[in-house]
């Protein structure tokens, strides 16, 4: 060996170990590191997924309050926190606000890993939980630390045992020599191989085998004119020309397929794989040499093979697009709809008719076609198909099918059919489920041809589909009518136990007869619903939702539905008011709006009617007993819920006027302080209206007027009387009253909506006032409200100690302890009260 060569394989050897050594370093923790850090993220997104189910069920448990049950949030947080990789859990909304939270202190950097939360199927809040891949990156750096060690350990290795190495390789050189010579030998292809002047200079047992000539005879011979066909010797001298003088050809370094001859002049196809070699500066050529005549053989049965399977995959794939297009929807005209469309596009039919059982009529009735003009749609409309017309029709209920060639030749169809519709030759198949035979699809072709397999085929998948799509469509038709009549039952459950709900939760009657009235609309499928209560000898509307506005006429009870209703204490269902003979005002009014059908049930309480629900249509035959008895159902719940509106209002007059019995005792302890309450409250009313709020929270600030100065019973009488100032002890004495007046007052579970009221109408808006000193918008409304009210009544009253300064002192006064003593709003809305009130000190305002 050369010194060139030595050091070549000596710069080979140093950079093959160094390139061994850094792999060894850099794959090592790089490896660790990706396998570690998936397992990480994996235990992570696992963890946060089944945290999302766990919240998931406290959400659907109590989908209105769950965000607030954050004990219970953070419990479920805390399930299967990962010691090992040391987690914090949170929940956060879509505005990335944390609801709940487990945290521990962690490491950076950190992976966090989140999960969707759901409420039916919508997107609430997520699931973190984050955990520090510190430790991870610690670990990656000690097996970094390893890698180079083994690394550098590895790169000492190759460069001590490189001469071994080689002297190795020289050894498996020699030994693949042999090896080649042996394989060569054992070879199942032939070897051939040919020098520059294209003689054959090697000839293996397997070329032996193919060719039937020996070695002897093969060895000298040229190559073209010895193994090819005559008709191939302008080619290959042509290439062999090229061969020799570059080593190239069309043949070099390819695998082609030819013709070669054996002994004796037999022509047999073989692949040849040739490459060109470099002997004593000639090009040489070898060639691999394999007999395909098996091979053509197999290829010439698997094209015919795949012909067949190619039109069955183009038969399944039409008809896997048929059972899609019948899936696709389940009305059954749709789905006939959908195959007429995607039939053409299959099918060699010139035309498709669909014939449907009619289970009624006892006939198989035209459903659709494509490749008939309109008239003759008209046609085989007209016509309908019964068991007994011709033999066809009695085949294709035995679920057989029937083909026919000839049409004219053909006595199984009738002459006028084949007339009709221009048939030469079809193919009729059943369509059935099950057996029984629900329909027939009938396909033509206008030319003589005979029916194609494929066509057969794919007519006969096509009913079979549209069998099932048929029964499928059926059920479908079916469940949805049943799942309307349950539908219809739960809402009725529903709206029922909702009224309920509107009785128990309110006892205002307008209310009570609206949410009625919108419930009646939702399960009674009217136009019109209208409540009517009886006044004296008259009946006029209180709620009407739905068509007409009448609710400011009154109707008389005599010669009118409402003296039937009344004489009968019945409901009254009329099914065409057109036809209806009581000379009924109301119901010609209906009438007027286009009402055509109607229900008038009676509200009945104590055996005496109150009023009519009245229900209209406006379409005839809409409303049916069963909507009758659920109107009467809600009837009797509106009498109930009017009878506790009324009894409830008895008892908040009575109370009322109890409490106003009770403020006048109060004022009457002493001459000064005479109506006090009773301006306090009007006052207070008037700014609660002018700020607009709602009718139950001005009754509330009206009993907190009235009792504000409850607590002052507790005082003594030569306190409030006193003409001079208070003393200390005295003014402390006189502070205790609002705290004894909510005292006075808690007990009392009507009043517990106006015990703040009484309680912290002497704040102030700045907190320095009493009891408590609290301040802003901490003070209830209906306290300061009563703050500027009782202040201002004060500022214009005589006191035993004064006079009354007069409205413009306490004007000025209002105005300057606006934002200290008082709220500013409430004090802006009391000023535009007050020029309403008060004309003549408008210009003080």
């Amino acid at each position: 060996m050369n010194e060139s060569n030595k050091k070549r394989i000596f710069r080979t050897t140093n950079t093959l170990a160094l390139i061994l050594s850094v792999s060894v370093a850099v794959l090592l923790p790089l490896g660790y590191f990706v396998l570690s850090y998936q397992y990480q993220s994996a235990v992570l997104e696992t963890e946060a997924e089944a945290g999302a189910y766990f919240v998931s069920q406290l959400i659907n448990a109590n989908p209105e309050f769950w965000r607030y049950s954050q004990h219970r949030l953070e419990e479920t947080l805390s399930h299967h926190l990962s010691k090992k990789y040391g987690e914090s859990r949170q929940i956060v909304d879509l505005d990335d606000k944390v609801i709940a939270s487990i945290t521990v202190p962690l490491q950076l950097p950190v992976m966090v890993r989140s999960h969707d939360l759901f409420d039916s199927g919508a997107a609430v809040a997520r699931i973190e939980v984050i955990s520090s891949i510190k430790p991870l990156l610690n670990s990656t750096v000690m097996f970094g630390a390893i890698g180079i060690f083994l690394g550098s350990v590895g790169f000492v290795c190759f460069r001590i045992f490189p001469l071994r190495a080689l002297s190795d390789t020289l050894k498996l050189l020699y030994e693949s020599e042999e090896k080649f010579r042996a394989i060569t030998t054992t070879a199942v292809d032939g070897i051939i191989v040919m020098d520059s002047k294209g003689m054959i200079t090697y000839w293996n047992p397997a070329a032996e085998r193919l060719f039937g000539h020996s070695k002897q005879e093969a060895l000298g011979q040229e190559l073209h004119m010895f193994l090819a066909p005559q008709k191939y010797y302008g080619t290959y001298k042509h290439g062999f020309d090229n061969f020799v003088k570059a080593g190239q050809g069309a043949v070099i370094g390819k695998t082609i397929e030819l013709t070669a001859l054996k002994k004796g002049g037999i022509e047999f196809p073989i692949e040849v794989s040739t490459s060109a070699i470099m002997i004593k500066d000639e090009w040489h050529a070898v060639g691999l040499i394999h007999d395909i005549t098996d091979r053509k053989s197999a290829e010439k049965d698997l094209a015919e093979m795949y012909v067949a399977k190619r039109d069955e995959a183009e038969i399944s794939t039409s008809l896997l697009q048929f059972v899609e297009a019948l899936s696709a929807n389940l009305e059954e005209k749709d789905l006939i709809r959908n195959m007429l469309d995607l039939a053409p596009g299959y099918l060699k039919f010139n035309r498709i008719s669909l014939f449907i059982q009619d289970d009624e009529a006892e006939s198989f009735a035209f459903a659709g076609a494509y490749g008939l003009s309109h008239a003759e749609k008209e046609l085989a409309a007209a016509k309908a198909i019964r068991p007994g017309d011709f033999p066809a029709v009695d085949i294709l209920m035995k679920g057989e099918c029937v083909i026919i060639d000839k049409a004219v030749e053909c006595d199984l169809v009738s002459a006028d059919i084949i007339e009709s519709f221009n048939m030469n030759s079809a193919l009729l198949v059943p369509i059935s489920f099950r057996g029984k035979t629900s329909g027939i699809i009938c396909g033509i072709y206008t030319s003589g041809q005979p029916i194609e397999q494929k066509d057969r085929a794919l007519l006969k998948g096509l009913a079979d589909g549209l069998g099932i799509a048929l029964q499928n469509s059926r059920l479908y038709k079916e469940s949805n009518d049943r799942l309307a009549e349950l539908t219809n039952k739960v809402e009725t459950i529903k709206a029922m136990g909702q009224l309920d709900r509107e009785i128990l939760s309110t006892i205002d009657r307008s209310e009570i007869l609206k949410s009625a009235a919108v419930l009646t609309s939702r399960l009674i499928p009217c136009d019109r619903v209208a409540v009517l209560l009886r006044n004296g000898s008259t009946y006029s509307v209180v709620t009407e939702w739905g068509a007409g506005r009448f609710m400011e006429v009154k109707y008389d009870i005599s010669r009118s539905h409402f003296n039937i209703i009344e004489s009968r204490q019945a409901s009254l269902s009329i099914p065409d008011l057109s036809k209806d003979n009581v000379d009924c005002t109301y119901h010609k009014d209906q009438r007027s709006i286009g009402i055509k059908s109607s229900f008038v049930v009676p509200l009945i309480n104590k055996g005496e009617v109150m009023g009519t629900l009245d229900i209209g249509s406006l379409e005839y035959g809409k409303l049916t007993s069963s909507h009758l008895s659920t109107a009467e159902k809600i009837a009797a719940q509106i009498t109930v819920a009017l009878e506790n509106a009324r009894l409830y209002e008895d008892l908040e007059h009575l109370l009322v006027n109890t409490i106003t019995s009770l403020a006048h005792t109060i004022d009457a302890k002493s001459p000064w302080t005479k109506g006090h309450s009773e301006r306090v409250t009007g006052f207070a009313v008037e700014i609660a209206k002018e700020m607009g709020l709602k009718e139950k929270d001005i009754n509330h600030i009206k009993l907190c007027g009235i009792l504000h100065d409850i607590g002052k019973i507790g005082t003594y009488d030569v306190v409030l009387d006193k003409p001079g100032k208070l003393t200390d002890e005295e003014f402390a004495l006189v502070k205790k009253h609002p705290e004894k007046g909510a005292e006075i007052l808690a007990p009392i579970k009507q009043l517990k909506d106006i015990v703040p009221g009484i309680l912290y109408h002497h704040e102030r808006y700045d907190g320095k006032g009493y009891p408590f000193g609290i301040k802003g918008d901490d003070i209830p409304l209906c306290a300061s409200i009563l703050s500027v009210a009782d202040s201002f009544d004060s500022m214009t009253a005589d006191r035993p100690y004064r006079k009354s300064p007069g409205i413009e002192y306490a004007i000025a006064e209002l105005k300057r302890c606006s934002g200290s003593q008082f709220n500013p709003r409430i004090v802006e809305v009391f000023l535009s009260v007050l020029k309403k009130l008060h004309k003549p000190v408008e210009a003080q305002v």
